[in-house]
């Protein structure tokens, strides 16, 4: 997982690249808290440099979408 996180942070560190793409697709299914930040994180940074974010939220992730009370 760690390996995926650095690729996509490299990637989106390169000018190059970030200039062509129109946006993140994150799909989260993890329960795991440290996975749910860094995918929060990708898409902040996503949404910083004006681009689009599509997010799918399943499984365990789905209780991130879950109002409190």
């Amino acid at each position: 997982m760690f390996i995926l996180v650095a690729v996509c942070l490299s990637l989106l560190a390169t000018s190059s690249f970030a200039k062509e793409i129109k946006g993140l697709n994150v799909m989260l299914t993890s329960k795991v808290e440290e996975t749910q930040m860094m995918a929060m994180v990708l898409s902040m940074m996503t949404l910083k440099q004006g681009k689009k974010i599509n997010m799918v939220l399943c499984s365990d992730a789905g209780v991130l979408a879950e109002k409190g009370d």
